[in-house]
């Protein structure tokens, strides 16, 4: 199988069959067409990529899709929305039976924060030495601002799941579904994610 995709910068990428996927460029033709789309997308923050996948000789249909350099979204307990996947501050999962308490802080994990410094490596397991975003990460709980105290790897996780201490701000409403969001370089997290504090 390999794998084509260019951008509206002209390159191809191609992943070659075999144990170790190795990536080497090939110059194509724009597939953007004008400098005024390339403009508008890069003005956005998005990068244009039209992808192509061939097995076996059949190449697909191509297929253009925006590419953001950030897209965060919180893991969920269940169904991508509802409960977070969220620990309280002594480290115990975060629920309707198990809340937080106001001005304690919590662990909310999250993926899709964009390039880290130092760099992650896909599938590695993150070690003693944290990386960290290189976008700025903000929270909200009940949508007021939220101090982050921590954005970067979680030790014993894969790279690509970011861990946010949050402290819960004061004067935040309590209750057993409470929105929390956070963003990166200004991308939000989908909303639909909450936290229970009493």
């Amino acid at each position: 199988m390999r794998a084509l995709g260019s951008s509206c910068a002209g390159a191809v990428e191609v992943w070659p069959a075999g144990p170790v996927p190795q990536w080497r460029r090939k110059e194509a033709p724009d597939p953007c067409g004008s400098g005024a789309s390339r403009a508008g997308a890069a003005s956005a923050g998005l990068v244009p990529v039209v992808c192509v996948v061939e097995v076996q000789g059949a190449a697909s249909n191509p297929v253009a899709e925006s590419v953001a350099p950030t897209s965060p979204a919180i893991f969920a307990v269940t169904g991508g929305k509802g409960q977070g996947a969220v620990l309280n501050q002594d480290s115990s999962p975060n629920s309707v039976s198990n809340p937080a308490g106001p001005g304690s802080v919590l662990q909310v994990f999250a993926t899709g924060f964009g390039q880290t410094g130092p760099a992650g490596v896909d599938g590695q397991v993150a070690g003693s030495v944290p990386s960290f975003p290189v976008g700025k990460v903000t929270a909200t709980i009940g949508g007021i601002d939220a101090a982050v105290q921590y954005a970067g790897t979680a030790e014993g996780l894969l790279a690509g799941v970011t861990q946010v201490n949050v402290a819960i701000p004061a004067g935040v409403q309590t209750g057993d579904a409470i929105p929390l969001v956070l963003s990166v370089a200004g991308s939000p997290s989908p909303t639909g994610i909450t936290v229970a504090i009493h």
